[in-house]
């Protein structure tokens, strides 16, 4: 006959099986969440829903769902972004997002310092410092904007086809053009193509000259391919 099973190893043998239940069940919450946040992710959005019913603290189906609601409910839309950042605290596009949401409420201060955060956390991110750059612009903090822009035109020279255009409203204006002094006084790597842009699209003449001006006062010359399109 077999031996009895003692009281303190049924005592074992029922914790062993309640841990395995729950570390099936959380295996169970987590793979469902997932599948139903990568639903949500490529564009069906009544899985976020779903997503939340398995794991209702899930950072990205929270981020997803304040989206959804940040013209509605913007409050409710901070709760969740502030929650989604607690478990995702790198998250620098939801960071983004918040900082967006905390200037459409009146916080700037805290919004600004989002900003800043998510440039810090992501440098070479492209579209992080392009979104940053808009903010900036956005909020007439243009040294900002400009620092964003450069970097990231500097990582990503592509984004020149968006960029350009609006350096060459700044550069049309002459309440505006002090703006781009920063990239005037320290041409960037891809400045060359900046003037190129500008010989091309600027309606007037004098915006070139203009450019091509401060330039020579500038305590960097003129290359050589400078010289070929604004002299």
């Amino acid at each position: 006959m077999n031996a009895p099973v003692s009281k303190p190893n049924k005592i074992i043998l029922i914790l062993a099986l309640g841990l395995i239940l729950f570390i099936t069940w959380r295996v169970l919450v987590i793979g469902m969440s997932e599948y139903y946040v990568e639903k949500a992710m490529s564009g069906d959005t009544a899985a976020i829903k779903s997503a939340l019913s398995w794991n209702a603290n899930h950072p990205r189906a929270q981020y997803l769902q304040a989206l959804q609601l940040i013209e509605s409910d913007p409050v409710r839309a901070e709760e969740l972004l502030k929650s989604s950042l607690l478990s995702n605290p790198t998250d620098v596009v939801a960071i983004q997002v918040m900082a967006e949401l905390k200037l459409a409420i009146g916080d700037q201060q805290a919004a600004n310092k989002l900003m800043t955060e998510s440039s810090r956390l992501a440098p070479a991110n492209r579209s992080v410092r392009k979104r940053a750059g808009a903010y900036w612009a956005r909020t007439g903090q243009w040294d900002n904007a400009i620092s964003e822009w450069k970097d990231a035109l500097t990582t990503s020279p592509e984004l020149g086809s968006e960029i350009f255009p609006i350096l060459l409203q700044l550069a049309e204006s002459g309440e505006t053009i002090a703006y781009l002094n920063p990239l005037i006084e320290q041409p960037p790597a891809w400045w060359n193509s900046f003037i190129e842009f500008i010989s091309v699209k600027a309606e007037n003449l004098d915006t070139v000259l203009n450019i091509a001006a401060l330039r020579s006062k500038s305590g960097t010359p003129l290359n050589a391919e400078e010289r070929q399109y604004v002299v």
